[in-house]
């Protein structure tokens, strides 16, 4: 039997115009028929399980755009920055790592999901990526309280950055 491909989580979320869809609105699930023959528990279960897996992708595609967008930009990153590095580590500290992690726990999801469109339980995933790959966001977030205290609102006024920002119409969609 050969193996269907399902839209891939990323998919579903960046083809999403304000709101994510739920488990039971995807064209996969309704086709199946699958609906009309589960309990109401089961179609809850599916669809927390499924909010996991859109959430991951949801936080990656922010993460992607962090990156793209001020990582990587030159007006924020290396020699003509407006931030110096010590700024930068503080602004940007791990989300490189972060990004990967997001990526691995996204990918094994993804394999989940792409096996059947009822989802077996997912808890073995989340289990594995909390001892092995999680702690990544420990680092990271323990950066948070200096990056809190940091503000770079002076100097994008100062640089007209924040008219890029406010019309770039891939920040507006997050």
């Amino acid at each position: 039997k050969a193996k269907v491909s399902r839209s891939s989580a990323m998919d579903i979320v960046i083809s999403c115009t304000g709101r994510r869809s739920l488990w039971a609105e995807l064209p996969e699930v309704i086709d199946s028929g699958i609906l009309r023959t589960i309990s109401p528990e089961t179609k809850k279960l599916q669809e927390a399980m499924f909010e996991v897996i859109s959430s991951e992708a949801s936080y990656l595609k922010s993460l992607n755009i962090l990156i793209s967008h001020f990582v990587q930009s030159c007006q924020f990153s290396g020699d003509t920055s407006v931030l110096n590095k010590r700024d930068q580590r503080i602004l940007f500290s791990e989300v490189i790592s972060v990004r990967a992690c997001s990526e691995r726990f996204l990918a094994d999801l993804e394999s989940r999901w792409q096996e059947s469109v009822v989802l077996s339980d997912i808890n073995d995933i989340i289990m594995t990526h909390a001892r092995t790959n999680f702690h990544v966001y420990v680092k990271y977030c323990s950066n948070q309280v200096y990056q809190d205290r940091y503000t770079i609102s002076p100097m994008i006024g100062q640089y007209s950055y924040h008219y890029h920002l406010s019309m770039d119409r891939t920040l507006k969609r997050l």
